[in-house]
């Protein structure tokens, strides 16, 4: 509770910490509050328990497509869990028994798959455990049949937290997945400017790789109404004037789309900007030009 009482049992909380941890003993702390303590860890260690058991639950009965992807998400804000599963993994997991993945330590296709779901949910410290594992920060699952890495999953989620993360570990802003998008493509698909803002400013993404179909971040983000992604697009030099191979430009869409106005303005503003600019270029006075 808040106030004097609050504090004081604070203040006998820090002090049994202190004393057991210079390896003293429970003379003279209150009897009320070492049963507090221990009380307060069984019902973490339950909680422990019962995370674990739901995954190993799920994963005895999940779909071979899905695996671990499904059996990790209830335990993947649990650091014990975590731990439990990338030392354990290949007994918790029957589709990795059934595959035969018998010894040589922990199997990739646990790791991975924690470290998608980490990315999902913005899990910023279980990504950084998995990866400290040794798992490659660009790693793609060989269950994921898109060849998308943990940088993508997190940037179509919205997962900053995670994004940051990954990128401060190295993942690459220009890989492609099976569709030929990006990272930012990704982020432009799931309306997230927080993550197209990271990877533009963190991660040196080009804001003009298209995918395979030849669609920009910038055509994304128009046909999605999505302004505050488009004029970062914008801001960091998109080129509006590109087309995808349907000959679709970014202002094309986004009128198709029954856009809306400040879409189809920030798109016009820009390209007459781009269009002033180039004419200033033209008629800039040449010292060395001759009369």
């Amino acid at each position: 509770e808040a106030g004097e009482d609050g504090s004081e049992l604070i203040g006998q909380l820090a002090a049994l910490m202190e004393q057991l941890t210079k390896g003293g003993g429970l003379e003279g702390i209150p009897q009320e509050l070492v049963e507090a303590q221990r009380a307060d860890r069984r019902r973490q260690k339950e909680e422990e328990d019962r995370r674990l058991a739901e995954a190993e639950s799920v994963a005895a009965n999940a779909p071979p497509e899905r695996g671990w992807l499904d059996a990790v998400m209830p335990s993947i804000s649990c650091m014990s869990c975590i731990d439990e599963i990338l030392r354990t993994g290949e007994d918790l997991c029957p589709r990795c028994r059934r595959e035969g993945r018998t010894g040589g330590g922990q199997p990739l296709v646990v790791k991975v798959a924690v470290l998608y779901q980490a990315a999902e949910l913005n899990r910023r410290e279980a990504i950084s455990r998995i990866l400290e594992t040794g798992v490659d920060v660009d790693q793609i699952s060989a269950q994921d049949g898109d060849g998308r890495t943990a940088l993508m999953i997190a940037a179509s989620s919205g997962s900053l937290d995670a994004c940051r993360e990954l990128i401060r570990r190295g993942a690459s802003a220009r890989a492609v997945d099976a569709e030929g998008l990006t990272p930012l493509l990704h982020a432009c698909w799931g309306r997230s400017p927080g993550c197209v803002k990271q990877l533009l400013e963190s991660a040196g993404a080009d804001p003009n790789q298209a995918d395979f179909c030849g669609e920009t971040p910038a055509m994304v983000a128009a046909r999605l109404g999505d302004v505050e992604s488009l004029n970062l697009l914008i801001s960091h030099g998109c080129n509006l004037n590109v087309r995808d191979e349907h000959d679709w430009d970014a202002l094309g869409k986004a009128k198709a789309r029954g856009g809306r106005a400040e879409i189809i303005d920030a798109i016009e503003g820009a390209l007459k900007a781009a269009e002033e600019g180039t004419e200033d270029e033209e008629d800039a006075y040449d010292p060395y030009e001759l009369d």
